[in-house]
C-alpha cells in the first residue's frame, strides 16, 4: 500500500520484569526550555495494516539501577524532520508539479513554496543537521542539555506523583542513552505508538495492553553499544486511554542521556478526525476506522512539521466541533476541551500553562462535525471567532492559520468558507491583524480515500504542501 514494502503489524511487547539500568518515569525535559537547535530526521518507510498483533521480541535482564530525581520540567516538540516516507514524498511532488490536487476549483496554495525536498531525504539521525537546503534553523551555542532526562513532546500532566500522564495524539516519549537496549515500563490501554530507533521508523508498532496494571515494553535491543536514541511517538487520541509512563530500563547495563537541543521553530494544530489521522493506514473508502489505522504521523500538519523541521503540539479529537460536535452535541466541544492537558479530565489541577511553550503558527481545522446535517448557523462563526480570541490570548505574536475542507462538499464548504472568512474579518477589525485563511478545497476519488471517506495519506501530504507553502512566505522560513 502506497509503494511501502512492509507490513504493519501490532505490538512490540515486552511484559516482562527487565532488569538493568533503570531509570524513574518522573524524570523529565520541556523541549520548549531546553534551547534552540537544528533537527535529526526520521529515515524509513512504513506500511499501513489495521492489525492488532500483540506479539514481539523479549528482553534480556541485567544489572546496575540507577534512579532519578524529578526534575520538574514538562515536554514538547515534534517528529524530526525528514521522514523518508513515500506517501508523502510522491503527494509533495505531485503538489510541486501541480499534477494532484484536491480539486481544480479549491487548489492548494501556490506550488512554487514547495515543500522542501532534502527535509524528506535519509540523515544520520546520530547527528544534528540542518533543516534544509537554503533555511537555517539556528543553533544556540550557549545550548545547556542539562541533567540526563526523558523528554517529553506534547502536553505533559505531572499531578500524579506516579509518573507523567499524555493523552493528546502525537505526544512522544525521547530517550537518549547509552548501552545495547531499552525498555519502558507504562500503563495503557489500547494506544499504538510508532517506534524510531536511531531515527529509523520500526515495522511493528507498540500497542499498549497493560491496563489498569504496569507492563514493560521492549522498544529496542540487539543494538552496538554505544550512544542511541529511541523516540516514542503516539499514534492515537485522547478517548483511547491515558498513558502513563513509570521509568526506563537498559537491559545489560546503561545509562540516560541529556536530550538534544530542539528546533527554533513551532507549530500547534487544532483539530478533528483530520488532524488525527483517523483511518490513514487504511485503504477506504468503506473500512471501518480504528485504533489501529489512525496515525498522527501521518497526518498533514505531522507532515508538514517535519518538513519544515519544527516542533508540534498537537490537539485534536475525532468527532468535535468548535460549535458542535457530531450528532448535534454542544458539551465537550474542541474549545472546551482546549485548554485541557488531559481532556478526558478536565479540572484545575490538568489546566495546561500556555506559557510553557510558544508557537510560531497555530493551524486550525475545525468545521467537518459541525456540518454532519447542513448549516450550523451563525452559532458556528461566533464559536470561532471566541476561539481565535481565545489562542490571541494565550499566543499574542503566533500566525493564527484557519483552514477549510477537505471532507466537506461543495454547498457546506462554502458556508463554512463564508463563517470562516468572516470570523477572520472580526479579528481584523479588532486589529489583529495575523490571522490567515487557507483553503485545501475538496478531496477527491483521484488520490483515494482512508476509511470512513477519511483523507487518505496522498490527500493528507497536498494539505502538507499547502500548509508548508503558506508558513514558507508567511514566516519567512
Amino acid at each position: 500500500m502506497w509503494g511501502r514494502s512492509f507490513a504493519r503489524s501490532g505490538a512490540l511487547l515486552c511484559l516482562v520484569g527487565c532488569g538493568g539500568a533503570s531509570v524513574g518515569g518522573t524524570v523529565g525535559r520541556d523541549a520548549g526550555h531546553s534551547g534552540d537547535a537544528t533537527t535529526s530526521p526520521l529515515d524509513g518507510g512504513r506500511q499501513a495494516s489495521d492489525a492488532n498483533d500483540s506479539g514481539g521480541p523479549g528482553v534480556d535482564g541485567g544489572d546496575a539501577t540507577l534512579t532519578t530525581g524529578d526534575a520538574g520540567h514538562d515536554a514538547s516538540l515534534s517528529n524530526d524532520a525528514g521522514t523518508s516516507r513515500d506517501a508523502e514524498v510522491d503527494a509533495h511532488v505531485d503538489a510541486r508539479d501541480g499534477g494532484a490536487v484536491l480539486d481544480a476549483a479549491h487548489a492548494p496554495a501556490d506550488a512554487g513554496h514547495a515543500p522542501m525536498d532534502a527535509g524528506h531525504a535519509p540523515m544520520d539521525a546520530g547527528h544534528d543537521v540542518g533543516v534544509d537546503s537554503g533555511v537555517d534553523a539556528g543553533v544556540d551555542s550557549g545550548f545547556d542539555a542539562g541533567p540526563p532526562a526523558i523528554e517529553y513532546v506534547g502536553r505533559i500532566d505531572y499531578t500524579d506523583p506516579g509518573g507523567p500522564r499524555f493523552q493528546w495524539p502525537g505526544t512522544q516519549v525521547i530517550i537518549r542513552f547509552t548501552g545495547t537496549a531499552v525498555t519502558i515500563n507504562m500503563t495503557d490501554y489500547g494506544n499504538y505508538f510508532d517506534i524510531y530507533v536511531d531515527g529509523v521508523l520500526q515495522p511493528t508498532a507498540l500497542f499498549g495492553t497493560s491496563g489498569v496494571g504496569t507492563s514493560a515494553y521492549s522498544l529496542a535491543s540487539g543494538l552496538p553499544n554505544g550512544t542511541h536514541e529511541v523516540i516514542m511517538d503516539r499514534r492515537t487520541e485522547p478517548v483511547v486511554s491515558t498513558t502513563q509512563i513509570l521509568g526506563v530500563v537498559f537491559p545489560g547495563g546503561g545509562s540516560l542521556l541529556p536530550p538534544r537541543q530542539r528546533p527554533k521553530r513551532r507549530i500547534e494544530a487544532i483539530g478533528d478526525s483530520i488532524s488525527c489521522g483517523l483511518g490513514v493506514l487504511g485503504v477506504g473508502p468503506t473500512c471501518t476506522a480504528t485504533n489501529a489505522n489512525e496515525d498522527h504521523t501521518d497526518s498533514y500538519e505531522a507532515v508538514a512539521a517535519r518538513a519544515l523541521g519544527a516542533d508540534l503540539i498537537t490537539t485534536a479529537w475525532s468527532g468535535k466541533g468548535i460549535y458542535e460536535n457530531y450528532g448535534n452535541a454542544v458539551a465537550a466541544t474542541i474549545p472546551q476541551l482546549y485548554p485541557y492537558t488531559l481532556p478526558t479530565e478536565p479540572s484545575v489541577a490538568t489546566l495546561w500553562n500556555f506559557t510553557k511553550w510558544n508557537p510560531d503558527a497555530v493551524v486550525i481545522d475545525l468545521g467537518t462535525n459541525d456540518f454532519w446535517n447542513g448549516d450550523p448557523g451563525i452559532g458556528y462563526q461566533n464559536s470561532y471567532v471566541a476561539l481565535l480570541e481565545t489562542i490571541r490570548t494565550n499566543y499574542p505574536n503566533a500566525l493564527i492559520v484557519c483552514e477549510n475542507g477537505p471532507m466537506l462538499l461543495t454547498t457546506d464548504f462554502n458556508l463554512a468558507e463564508g463563517y470562516i472568512t468572516a470570523a477572520i474579518a472580526a479579528r481584523a477589525a479588532a486589529g489583529d491583524t495575523r490571522v490567515t485563511y487557507l483553503s485545501f478545497g475538496m478531496q477527491g476519488a483521484g488520490n483515494g480515500y482512508a476509511c470512513d471517506y477519511h483523507p487518505s495519506a496522498i490527500t493528507h501530504g497536498i494539505m502538507a504542501a499547502a500548509l508548508e507553502a503558506l508558513l514558507t512566505e508567511k514566516l519567512g522560513w
